[in-house]
């Protein structure tokens, strides 16, 4: 068992699924250890990474007790993965990172400040920047207010043992949990307008959102409508997979982008730039 840094804070359990995140997770997790708010548990599983990811975690975590790391002989997925954490997580609050992420200082403070003045919300999500590694250029994305959905790399909510991912929905899996089993269909989640993580675009876009759209099948479309019955998303869905979402993606993200010396002025993102170097 760690030691709690503030038994007079509510714990918060971080939850991070890593696969060969080699080059990410030491700059993810410096931003956790980090977070000005100081009651937290991180709780990492190595989907059976092929690369140097388990002993960089493992180093990691030999210097910091609030930090436990699992490791499994198969590739769970990046949402049975989550509840083989869910499982191990001791927190009042569930933190979700992905492992190639960035959180702001402040981040865990404020949404958890946020939860407990605003107890009819469960969760608490955030906006973002996203990093464009290519040509190293960033843009803010403004996340809808109060519904049942929050970018999910952002998103704390209030810990509930019997909630988990149903992971027989291949596509839109985390979108899922977040309206149907956090919320049940209702408006429960707010989203601070704050950016207050930073999301990487990786080189050649190698990210899991990617792939994911990728390899998007009909068969995953009409699965997500049979569990859900949700005829607007099922229309989403088939016109992703249409028109290349991806490559509409590439297209939109090329409006609002701006270079690093547009936040010369901007104390609030000079934050991240120490995890940029």
């Amino acid at each position: 068992m760690f030691s709690c840094k503030n038994t007079n804070l509510p714990l918060v359990s971080i939850l991070m699924c890593t696969y060969n995140a080699g080059r990410f997770v030491k700059t993810t997790l410096k931003s956790l250890l980090n977070q000005e708010y100081k009651n937290t548990e991180i709780l990492v599983l190595d989907n059976n990474s092929s690369d140097n990811t388990l002993s960089i975690l493992n180093n990691i975590a030999n210097n910091h007790p609030e930090m436990r790391v699992f490791s499994s002989s198969k590739n769970l997925g990046p949402y049975g993965g989550l509840n083989f954490l869910l499982n191990k997580a001791q927190g009042e609050y569930i933190a979700i990172v992905d492992h190639d992420d960035i959180y702001h200082p402040k981040k865990i403070k404020k949404q958890i400040n946020f939860l407990i003045k605003n107890e009819q919300y469960i969760g608490c999500g955030t906006s973002l920047y996203k990093y464009f590694e290519k040509d190293k250029t960033f843009k803010y994305n403004k996340i809808k207010a109060i519904g049942s959905f929050a970018s999910h790399p952002s998103l704390i909510f209030r810990n509930n043992k019997r909630l988990k991912y149903n992971t027989t929905i291949k596509y839109k899996t985390d979108t899922h949990f977040m309206k149907y089993v956090l919320c049940d269909k209702k408006p429960l989640i707010a989203n601070l307008r704050e950016p207050l993580f930073l999301k990487r675009i990786r080189l050649n876009d190698a990210n899991l959102s990617y792939f994911l759209n990728e390899r998007l099948t009909y068969d995953d479309i009409f699965d997500y409508h049979r569990n859900t019955g949700d005829t607007m998303m099922l229309v989403k869905l088939l016109l992703k997979k249409h028109l290349n979402y991806n490559a509409l993606k590439k297209i939109t993200n090329l409006r609002g982008r701006k270079a690093i010396s547009d936040f010369n002025h901007d104390d609030f993102f000079r934050s991240y730039l120490q995890y940029l170097k």
